[in-house]
């Protein structure tokens, strides 16, 4: 390699400015840079003043000597367009306390990229821009990005702390056949992630309960928990969080409902085509829908029926009641679809009932899994960003890094 300076004063210039620019102090100083145009690289090589005395990393005791040194690369952020690297003449440090090795202030846990490099794929990635294209900006592996994303995430993630947590929001999402489901721990009132486990079983809950005690969060801390009404989040929340109220997602219930509504629309076969008109809120229907929903209404008795029942407990769902008034009318609605002939109703009546306890809560909770929903829709783009994440290790560290920190 060869450097496009020629004469000593220009060296020793860009010997300054580039001492400047990394912060290096004595007894630190730049030997040497040396540029190679072919390749367009810069190195950069760095030594220490000879007879110089260190403080032991270890213990920090003073004046400690160097036993021996060992040659070490790292590699920078571009200059001017050229792949930059700092070599440096690391010194081991002796002291009575044992043989440290001298740690520079440009590296951050890697032996291979300094903090500047780091922080620059971790702003990226906070950015959102794919794994795969910040590798290929800097010339990287994937691998090797994931690697310094990962390492950031794992030493953030650790420090967080969760004590002031009292109310979760826990959902499913679905990540494809190869890797299934996965369970999202949120903190209701913040809409941080908290935790991503595996599947979504009851031991889902174990899982978090067993990494929450490492962030200062104990189950019986916890004093409501909105989610579905799945069974195996049923038994792991009884079980692991005896203490807390559980209110059933009221966008779930509503989900149940309208799939109620779809099934009485889809057994009239001659109205198979009012899909939107009677699922969605008329308030978001246009002038031709309206129309529509209001022929199909005069035309179908059954259709009709469910409709109103359909949007009578909507609209109670949505009125700010008590507890004891939501329970009158919730109850009085059940009655009066329990002595009706439309069965798809019915069985959402029965479940309502089932599920009695978590229904009547929300009106005292007033929580939901909205921001649970709502990051999960983010998590479902994130997706497409973390492309090929290979497994789900890497996916779980691409979202506590924008939603979990």
């Amino acid at each position: 390699m060869k450097s496009i300076l020629t004469t000593d004063g220009e060296r020793n210039a860009l010997c300054v400015h580039y001492q400047t620019l990394l912060e290096i102090e004595e007894p630190l100083y730049i030997k040497e840079v040396i540029t190679n145009k072919k390749l367009r690289e810069i190195r950069i090589h760095v030594d220490f003043r000879r007879g110089t005395k260190f403080a032991c990393p270890t213990c920090g005791a003073q004046n400690c000597t160097v036993s021996k040194t060992t040659d070490k690369s790292w590699k920078t952020l571009k200059i001017h367009g050229n792949d930059c690297y700092i070599h440096f003449r690391t010194p081991y440090i002796k002291c009575t306390c044992g043989t440290s090795i001298y740690r520079p202030h440009w590296e951050n846990g890697s032996s291979k990229f300094t903090v500047w490099f780091e922080n620059e794929v971790i702003f990226l990635a906070h950015a959102m821009m794919p794994v795969s294209w910040i590798g290929a900006y800097f010339g990287e592996h994937d691998t090797l990005i994931r690697r310094i994303i990962n390492r950031y995430v794992d030493a953030e993630y650790a420090q967080i702390d969760w004590s002031n947590v009292k109310c979760l929001a826990v959902d499913e999402i679905y990540l494809g056949k190869k890797h299934k489901y996965v369970s999202v721990f949120t903190d209701n009132d913040t809409g941080r992630v908290l935790f991503i486990a595996d599947g979504k079983r009851q031991g889902t809950f174990r899982q978090f309960v067993d990494e929450a005690r490492k962030h200062g969060l104990t189950p019986k801390k916890i004093t409501d928990i909105s989610m579905d009404m799945s069974g195996a989040f049923i038994a792991g929340a009884t079980k692991y969080f005896p203490k807390a109220e559980i209110t059933f997602d009221k966008f779930h219930i509503v989900k149940l409902l309208n799939q109620a509504m779809n099934d009485v629309r889809k057994a009239e076969n001659e109205h198979k085509d009012c899909r939107y008109e009677v699922l969605k809120k008329s308030e978001n229907l246009n002038l031709k829908q309206k129309k529509k929903l209001k022929e199909v209404l005069a035309l179908n008795d059954k259709i009709a029926r469910a409709y109103a029942f359909k949007e009578s407990f909507s609209d109670i769902l949505s009125y700010d009641l008590s507890a004891e008034q939501a329970e009158l009318l919730i109850d009085q609605w059940v009655l009066e679809v329990r002595e009706s002939d439309i069965v798809p109703m019915k069985k959402f009546a029965n479940t309502v009932y089932k599920y009695w306890y978590g229904v009547i809560r929300y009106f005292t909770s007033r929580i939901t899994n909205a921001i649970s929903e709502g990051i999960n829709s983010v998590i479902r783009s994130y997706q497409g960003v973390a492309r090929g994440f290979g497994n789900r290790t890497h996916f779980k560290k691409y979202v506590y890094l924008k939603k979990g920190l």
